[in-house]
């Protein structure tokens, strides 16, 4: 009996093992076989059930030829042990002395590639036996790498990935080691996709493969996941240290520009990070908690990673019920509108108003927007929630203009990044105020100068459509983002915002009043209006009023009030200003 077959160092040369408990068999299989091969085959013989476990266990073979019976036991059911596997390919082919076609189907059916007869065995049989079952296993090989492989990156896919990683905590779990699980995912990617199209968003995929794998070493795992989330299995000696020197040097490598067909792409990574056993035992719970880290350095900036808190699990659990929440006060018209007047200071009148949602929640009261919008914007609910404010706006816009001293006070809503993005938002904006028949003049759309700068290239269509509808367009937050002149000279917008950062030390700061002074003055080369927002003092006033900024709102005058309320309190203000 030959030695187990890892003993053998020779790719061209066929390890076999035979599992026979007669030997005479065994010899004559062997004779045939040496004739077949002449000598470029190893054979290893198990000469019991138990035996055969053993160098199974110890070795791998590129055949195995197991006899129908194997003493007190069966050789189906070793052919079935051997086969088992849903990944790895084993070639057997089962031996028998019965020429019987039921044993032939229970051979098939426990996985064996093929079935011969001891009594017709001869060496060329043998070896085209052996030459069918070699290339099936080939052939069955070749399509498993292909469903466990990426198509378009060539990276392993996620079958792939949670075999590894499977296969990962076992060892761990023995060695009682420590790893880390890497979950990435494209900054920008959707933006890439829907203005250059899927041909290049394919492209920057294949090509972020290539510069990921160039940033890991040989011994970390990298798979694709689907869409544009990639997930990496790393083990360290410093788990911390080694985990975050290699998100670092990932984020490092992606923020790298790239030309992709004639464009220039700046995009990005977003990290999270799960270590193993602390922020998981399964496969499952470290992919989860690798998820909820990688949302929370989404949502904190992008291009940076951050490590799986526990409580990550409750901000989560807590913003789904926020979210259930939400979806019944749409549902039910619990949200109502304050508004806040603005006024112009030299004329003494209110000129607008802008809409501020609240929501009247049945068990916690009027809630502000703060403590339901940012849940509002991580889906479409925002969108729903936005078409609302604009309907209402507007139809109570259209009530004031049945009052003589109100009849030209006009309405500002609010758009968030989401809504402007929103491919219905014109017909949208276009309904809500034909459908009342109210007069565009009197609808001012507001937009945050870092929403403008984050739209692209489409920004200056989409405000073109809108100011075409005969709204008037303004730029919220004005100062904290990074226009330049020449888009604001291409932006069709009538009003910018002075943000209330640069107002509320504006009475102690001369840096905050010089930068309030060239806004206004910038407004005023632009012809475009300029509203102080956030004025809650009367020296605060003064001052914009002395930079030539007369819009004004703010608590100083007052906070946002209900409509009956605000409608009250504007007749009484026009009444003492008249």
């Amino acid at each position: 009996m030959t030695s187990p077959a890892t003993q053998k160092d020779n790719s061209q040369v066929i390890q076999l093992l035979l599992v026979e408990d007669d030997e005479d068999d065994y010899v004559l299989v062997e004779s045939y076989l040496d004739q077949a091969y002449d000598g470029n085959i190893v054979i290893t013989w198990a000469d019991t059930y138990e035996k055969a476990q053993q160098f199974i266990a110890q070795s791998s073979y590129d055949i195995y030829l197991i006899d129908y019976y194997l003493g007190q036991q069966n050789g189906l059911d070793l052919t079935k042990e051997i086969t088992s596997s849903t990944f790895v390919v084993n070639a057997v082919i089962l031996l028998t002395g019965l020429d019987d076609h039921k044993i032939d189907l229970e051979a098939t059916k426990s996985g064996a590639m093929d079935y011969l007869i001891k009594q017709e065995l001869s060496a060329s049989m043998l070896e085209r036996s052996i030459r069918y079952a070699l290339s099936r296993k080939s052939i069955e090989e070749e399509l498993i790498a292909m469903a466990q492989h990426d198509p378009l990156t060539g990276l392993a896919n996620r079958v792939k990935f949670n075999m590894a990683l499977s296969d990962k905590i076992q060892y761990a779990r023995r060695e009682q080691a420590q790893f880390a699980v890497l979950l990435l995912d494209l900054d920008n990617f959707k933006e890439v996709n829907d203005t250059l199209g899927h041909t290049t968003g394919d492209t920057l995929l294949k090509v972020t493969a290539r510069r990921l794998q160039k940033s890991l070493r040989d011994i970390d795992m990298i798979a694709r996941l689907g869409g544009d989330e990639f997930v990496i299995i790393a083990e360290f000696n410093n788990i911390a240290e080694g985990s975050a020197n290699i998100a670092e040097r990932l984020i490092e490598e992606l923020a790298e520009p790239l030309e992709l067909d004639c464009h220039q792409i700046n995009t990005g990574v977003s990290i999270g990070i799960a270590i193993y056993p602390h922020d998981g035992i399964s496969p499952e719970a470290l992919l989860k908690s690798a998820d909820l880290a990688m949302y929370k350095s989404k949502r904190g900036g992008r291009s940076t990673y951050r490590y799986y808190d526990p409580v990550f699990e409750l901000e989560l659990t807590q913003t789904k019920q926020l979210q259930t929440e939400l979806q019944l006060a749409i549902d039910s018209n619990q949200f109502v509108l304050h508004y806040q007047p603005i006024i112009d200071t030299e004329s003494g009148r209110v000129v607008k108003a802008e809409a501020l949602i609240r929501w009247q929640h049945p068990k916690k009261g009027l809630l502000p927007p703060a403590m339901f919008i940012p849940a509002a914007e991580k889906n479409s609910m925002i969108i729903t929630i936005g078409e609302w404010v604009l309907q209402q706006a507007c139809r109570d816009c259209k009530q004031w203009q049945t009052i003589e001293q109100l009849k030209d006070t006009g309405v500002t809503v609010n758009l968030s990044p989401l809504q402007f993005r929103d491919e219905n938002l014109i017909p949208i904006v276009s309904k809500a105020i034909a459908s009342i028949q109210l007069n565009h003049k009197h609808v001012t759309l507001e937009i945050t100068e870092t929403t403008l700068m984050e739209i692209g290239e489409d920004v200056i269509e989409r405000l073109t459509m809108l100011d075409q509808l005969g709204v008037d367009i303004a730029i919220d937050d004005f100062g904290t983002g990074y226009s330049s002149l020449s888009y604001l000279k291409q932006f069709p917008v009538s009003t910018l915002k002075v943000d209330r950062s640069f107002i509320s030390d504006i009475d102690d700061e001369d840096d905050d009043k010089i930068i309030t002074k060239a806004i206004v003055n910038l407004g005023k080369s632009l012809n475009k209006k300029v509203i102080a927002e956030g004025i809650e003092k009367k020296g605060q006033l003064e001052i914009v009023n002395q930079l030539g900024c007369h819009f004004i709102q703010g608590y100083h005058f007052t906070k946002a009030m209900p409509f009956e309320e605000f409608t009250d309190w504007t007749q009484k203000f026009h009444n003492k200003h008249s």
